[in-house]
């Protein structure tokens, strides 16, 4: 007898016990990307940047989450608008 298994997908938002995993995931992503051949990925300047995330001082970071898995992340750095003032979001993490 197949016993079917149920796929579940959340989008959450990271907490203090992910920073290992958002870690793993930042440093994959800049290692396969442009970024990281241009760009030097400093651990002192990426992980407080990561720590700064968690606690919501620098904006929000979401984590896709399959069956218990984190698979996935996007951040959201929220800064004031140099001309304007008003409150800006950008996306930094993938």
């Amino acid at each position: 007898m197949t016993v079917a298994t149920q796929t579940v997908t959340s989008i959450r938002q990271a907490t203090l016990a992910d920073r290992d995993r958002v870690l793993e995931m930042a440093r994959a992503f800049l290692a396969g990307t442009a970024y990281g051949v241009s760009i030097p990925v400093v651990a002192a300047v990426l992980e407080p940047l990561v720590d700064r995330f968690l606690s919501g001082d620098a904006g929000s970071l979401f984590l896709a989450d399959v069956n218990g898995v984190v698979v996935g992340q996007i951040a959201m750095l929220t800064y004031p608008n140099m001309v304007s003032g008003e409150l800006t979001a950008s996306e930094v993490i993938w």
